[in-house]
C-alpha cells in the first residue's frame, strides 16, 4: 500500500479485519483513507456472544474466553486480544472517515471508544439486478396459509433455533416454512423441527444459488430474521423488500432500521415473542398487508440513486481535507 498509494486519491478499505494494519501507515501515505464498518471483528472475537451491551465492558480476558479457536491458537493471539482495545483502536481512528452500514453499527463503535467525528452512516444499496422484472404487490399470495421464509447461514448467532421453538408452540395454524442456507447447525435444527404440529410444513433447502432465491421471496409472506447479535445490516432484508415481503426481526442491530415500517420486531432469543408475532400476523391480515405495502417506500431509501451520492460526497470531503 505504501508503494502504490501515491497513484490514488483515496484508498477505501472494505475488510474490517485489516483496518488496524492499514491505519498504522496512514501517516506514511499521501492518499485519503476510508474504511468500512460492516461487522464487529475489530474488537469482538465471537459475534454470537454479542448482545448489544457487552461491547461497553469488553476486555482482553473476555475476548480470550469467547474466541472459539483452539487453545493453542488462542494463546498465540493473546497480544491481539490486548491490542484490540488499545493500539488497534487508535490506528483505526486515524482513518479520514469510517462508513457504518447502519446507525446501530455507528453507535456500537462509538460506545466502544471509536471517534464519533469520523463515523458516518452509509448503508448498503439495493442490488437492482436481483429482480429482473418489476415485482407487483401480491397481498393475497397464500390466502389462508401463512408462508414464512428464512434466508441465511445456519449458525448459532442467527437464532433459527428460537424460530423453531416458536413454531413448536403453535397449534392449528396453517403454516409453510422454507429455510434456505447451510451451516454448522443444520442437522440440529432439523432434529428440533421433527415434531412440529400437524399441518405445519417446514422444509430445509440447504444452500440455494443466489439467482434462485428470488422465487422463494416471491411466494413468502414474511421473512423471519431472528438474529441474536446486533447484525450490521442483513442483505436478506433488502432482498425481502424488493419482493414486497414483510419482515419479522430482532430489535437489535441494523435489520430493523433497514426494514422500517415493513417489519415487526421481537426481543432476541425470545421464542414466545416470535410465536405471538406469527400468530398475530396470521390472524390480522390487514396489519400484514400494511407491512407489505410499506416495502416499496422503504426500499427507495436504499436505491443506488440515493446511496451513491452520499459516498461521492464523503469522498470529496476527505479529499479536500487531506
Amino acid at each position: 500500500m505504501r508503494s502504490i498509494s501515491h497513484t490514488y486519491d483515496i484508498i477505501h478499505v472494505f475488510d474490517p479485519d485489516i483496518l488496524a494494519a492499514c491505519g498504522s501507515i496512514q501517516d506514511d501515505i499521501g492518499s485519503a483513507m476510508v474504511g468500512r464498518l460492516n461487522t464487529y471483528t475489530p474488537f469482538c472475537t465471537n459475534l454470537s456472544k454479542m448482545d448489544g451491551e457487552c461491547h461497553r465492558s469488553c476486555s482482553s480476558g473476555k475476548r480470550f474466553r469467547h474466541d472459539t479457536k483452539r487453545l493453542s491458537k488462542k494463546l498465540i493471539r493473546v497480544p491481539r486480544y490486548v491490542t484490540m482495545g488499545g493500539v488497534e483502536l487508535r490506528n483505526i481512528n486515524r482513518f479520514d472517515r469510517l462508513f457504518a452500514q447502519s446507525p446501530q453499527v455507528r453507535d456500537i463503535y462509538t460506545e466502544f471508544g471509536y471517534d464519533p467525528e469520523n463515523i458516518v452512516v452509509v448503508p448498503n444499496f439495493v442490488d437492482e439486478s436481483f429482480t429482473t422484472q418489476s415485482v407487483s404487490q401480491n397481498l393475497t399470495r397464500n390466502h389462508g396459509k401463512l408462508r414464512l421464509l428464512y434466508v441465511g447461514r445456519l449458525t448459532k448467532g442467527k437464532g433459527v433455533r428460537y424460530l423453531i421453538a416458536a413454531l413448536q408452540g403453535l397449534d392449528n395454524v396453517n403454516l409453510r416454512i422454507d429455510v434456505l442456507g447451510g451451516g454448522s447447525r443444520i442437522e440440529k435444527l432439523q432434529e428440533l423441527s421433527a415434531n412440529l404440529c400437524q399441518g405445519m410444513n417446514i422444509e430445509f433447502h440447504g444452500f440455494v444459488e443466489h439467482q434462485n432465491v428470488g422465487r422463494f421471496y416471491e411466494r413468502a409472506d414474511i421473512l423471519m430474521h431472528p438474529h441474536t447479535y446486533p447484525e450490521a445490516s442483513g442483505r436478506a432484508i433488502l432482498e425481502a423488500l424488493q419482493y414486497d415481503c414483510a419482515v419479522v426481526c430482532s430489535d437489535i442491530g441494523g435489520p430493523q432500521w433497514y426494514a422500517g415500517d415493513a417489519c415487526v420486531t421481537v426481543p432476541p432469543r425470545d421464542a414466545g415473542a416470535i410465536r405471538d408475532t406469527i400468530l398475530m400476523l396470521h390472524e390480522n391480515r390487514a396489519r400484514l398487508q400494511d407491512m407489505q405495502q410499506a416495502c416499496r417506500n422503504q426500499l427507495k431509501k436504499f436505491s443506488p440513486t440515493e446511496v451513491l451520492p452520499q459516498i461521492e460526497r464523503h469522498y470529496e470531503e476527505v479529499m479536500i481535507s487531506n
